[in-house]
């Protein structure tokens, strides 16, 4: 199973970073890669919403367990694998 990176370019100059990385991909890895990778675009970011609208909801308490407990953190990473399932393949 191959690695999955997940990032946000969250920001005022979001759209620009946007461009810079695509232009610099495109140069890199060519238009297919790029389409091919375009299409995982939004099961990405809805993916991310997923994660963090989840960890949000839990409170501190559950994250503070989620973080030193073997049990809660299992769940912690099924919840994210399970979020994460959403996005396609290559």
């Amino acid at each position: 199973m191959g690695k999955c990176v997940l990032a946000s370019g969250e920001g005022s100059d979001s759209r620009q970073r946007f461009k810079s990385i695509k232009a610099s991909l495109l140069k890199k890895y060519g238009r297919d890669w790029w389409e091919d990778v375009y299409k995982r675009q939004k099961p990405a970011f809805v993916a991310k919403e997923r994660i963090r609208n989840q960890t949000a909801s839990y409170g501190v308490a559950v994250n503070m367990l989620m973080a030193n407990t073997h049990l809660f953190g299992d769940i912690a990473r099924d919840q994210i694998h399970r979020a994460l399932i959403m996005v396609p393949k290559w």
